[in-house]
């Protein structure tokens, strides 16, 4: 293990890979990818990465949420036809929601895993 000295050189000390161990898809990157010569696109893609790991999960407990109180707005409804109505609403724009966020996930990594290289 490295130990924290100070430098003259730009380049970190301590290495990505060697901190987040083995299985750490950025384990095999230099030490200075957004050092000298690097791209900034590049040097932002695990960022970039993590604040979408972050809304997605952030999006599917908001789903999640959503769906288990539209789902008790329609067991709780004892058959008024407003309160079903509503419900059933709720539950369709529940759905349509996730598919959408489903979608628009799925082009979000296609698009950056095209365009970012250390994404």
């Amino acid at each position: 293990m490295q130990q924290f000295l100070i430098q003259a050189n730009p380049s970190p000390i301590v290495d990505l890979g060697s901190l987040l161990g083995s299985n750490n898809p950025y384990a095999n990157t230099p030490k200075n990818f957004c050092g000298q010569g690097g791209d900034l696109i590049n040097c932002l893609g695990p960022t970039i990465h993590s604040v979408l790991i972050v809304i997605i999960s952030l999006l599917i407990i908001v789903w999640i949420i959503t769906a288990i109180l539209a789902g008790f707005k329609y067991v709780t409804s004892q058959g008024d036809k407003s309160k079903l109505e509503e419900a059933s609403t709720s539950l369709t724009n529940v759905l349509v929601g996730a598919t959408l966020a489903i979608i628009f996930t799925a082009l979000l990594f296609i698009t950056a895993k095209l365009f970012i290289t250390n994404f």
